[in-house]
């Protein structure tokens, strides 16, 4: 990967809110940020040969598919995962280093050996989305006692969620060893202008945490924690909306934050630096983002829902679209932080105006036009497929606003 490509994974991790520090602040704060140093002539005098070359890996990869069985009966949430019914169940795939093929300059990038084993089942019934997690580690640590509070800052474990795919609002909940729970609703994500609503309550949410181990002593060595909870469907989804049916699919990712830490003269603290700040956090995901940011929704896995957990769905060719048009979000983001303005045609970008796909389900390629229109700091793309009759339309906006609707030839 070239300069560029680190240069911008660097900005766009700020921008986008990527440090955790953009949970707490004003969005203008980093946008003044990001305009100062589009001014730094290192960043203006760095032309990549093509934007193609410029995207980090990561933000290519495909995203994870989790599978969730339907169970026949409320699960008993104490923390421990030991219902029979969790065993129709299967366990994810090890959690990996949030920046999953991406470098990014500047920041550390964990390998396997180093990210302590975290994984994630799932389930549900006619009720409740179920969520169990199991977190190794040798030393248990946690202070923060008080709801809503900023719960990473102490080890934490957190999911992140949408109630639809085309859904731009969505949801996070962080918990820590001792069951203390952060859940905020955010309205869009921090790179489209949004806050977190951490005043919301998710009703009805059952939660508990179990721990392997005895927490806040450093003197012995701990096996891990695990968490249980059942989020209900009545405090997420729309009124008179109904509860999830097999084959549906939503977006879900969840994320660890780890710290390194010693024991001080006042117990357990976070290491910091020479320069005297904390160093930054491990973040490791189920799903890699492919960039140091959760609130970036088109880069969470799909869970969906089923009977049986060895189903095997196909992602709708509707994702197949959506993902053409978010690289080509992803390449005016590269040519903004180049030249200050988005790109006014997709040959700027070096992207053609046509584009085939291959749909998974009938493993037919399909052509479809791409259309830009755009000004120096707004644009919309748009995906176009003739249809019997009818062009289907799908567009996204520099907002990251997905819309679909459909129009007559």
């Amino acid at each position: 990967m070239g300069q560029t490509a680190r240069i911008f994974s660097s900005l766009f991790n700020i921008y986008s809110g990527g440090g955790r520090l953009r949970k707490v602040m004003h969005n203008l704060f980093y946008v003044m940020l990001l305009l100062l140093l589009l001014g730094l002539p290192q960043v203006n005098t760095v032309l990549a040969n093509s934007i193609s070359d410029s995207l980090p890996a990561g933000l290519l990869a495909s995203c994870k598919i989790y599978v969730a069985p339907r169970i026949d009966y409320p699960l008993d949430i104490d923390g421990k995962l030991n219902d029979k019914a969790w065993q129709k169940a299967p366990w994810s795939d090890l959690f990996e280093d949030i920046a999953g093929l991406s470098i990014i300059k500047g920041t550390r990038k964990d390998s396997v050996s180093r990210i302590l084993p975290t994984q994630v089942k799932i389930c549900w019934d006619h009720h409740y989305l179920y969520i169990g997690a199991r977190l190794m580690d040798p030393n248990l640590q946690a202070t923060l006692h008080k709801r809503d509070t900023i719960i990473y800052h102490d080890n934490d474990f957190e999911v992140f969620f949408t109630t639809s795919p085309e859904v731009n609002t969505y949801y996070e909940l962080e918990v820590n060893q001792l069951g203390t729970l952060l859940d905020l609703l955010m309205p869009k994500p921090y790179r489209s202008g949004g806050n977190a609503l951490i005043h919301w309550d998710l009703k009805g949410l059952k939660l508990a945490v179990a721990l392997q181990g005895s927490l806040n002593n450093a003197q012995d060595k701990d096996t891990g924690w695990t968490v249980e909870m059942a989020i209900p469907y009545t405090g997420i989804l729309p009124f008179g909306a109904k509860s999830p049916k097999a084959g549906d699919y939503w977006r879900i990712n969840f994320s660890r934050v780890q710290w390194d830490g010693h024991n001080g003269t006042s117990g357990w603290e976070r290491n910091k630096g020479e320069n005297g700040e904390l160093l930054r956090e491990h973040n490791w995901v189920w799903s890699p983002q492919g960039i140091i940011d959760m609130h970036a929704p088109d880069r969470w896995g799909y869970l969906f829902f089923e009977t049986d957990s060895t189903t095997k769905p196909e992602l709708p060719l509707v994702e197949i679209q959506k993902k053409a048009l978010w690289d080509i979000y992803y390449r005016q983001q590269i040519y903004r932080m180049q030249h200050g303005k988005f790109a006014l045609t997709l040959a700027e970008l070096g992207v053609s105006a046509t584009v085939e796909l291959r749909d998974p389900a009938s493993k037919g390629k399909f052509s479809y036009s791409l259309q830009l229109t755009a000004g120096k700091d707004w644009f919309r793309l748009s995906l176009l497929s003739p249809a019997s009759g009818f062009r289907r339309i799908l567009s996204l906006d520099q907002n990251g606003l997905v819309d679909v609707s459909v129009q007559r030839k």
